[in-house]
């Protein structure tokens, strides 16, 4: 496999494992989500922040797919976009299991 493959790879299992913790860390009262986008339009319940956090996904999925066929080089581009995916998901890991809110 390739590094770019491999990048996608991580870049989409963690983006999984996001909106997964995400939506199982919803279900906990002291949870208090701090996504910006979420806390915008007042979404209440957590099928419907589900929603929004699924479309956020794809939003990011698409952008960084567009980025990266733009350019020849593609590494640097996936390299940083797993670098932050990956950097989010472990702060908000441990910010849960630490602090118990995100």
């Amino acid at each position: 496999m390739n590094k770019v493959k491999i990048l996608w790879l991580i870049f989409i299992l963690a983006n999984i494992y996001d909106a997964l913790f995400s939506f199982i860390a919803w279900h906990y009262p002291s949870v208090v989500e701090l996504n910006p986008i979420i806390n915008f339009f007042r979404v209440d319940g957590y099928l419907s922040m589900l929603k929004v956090t699924l479309g956020l996904k794809l939003m990011l999925f698409s952008a960084v797919y567009f980025i990266t066929e733009r350019v020849k080089q593609k590494t640097p581009i996936l390299t940083i976009a797993v670098a932050v995916i990956l950097l989010a998901v472990i702060w908000d890991t441990l910010d849960f299991l630490i602090f118990g809110s995100f």
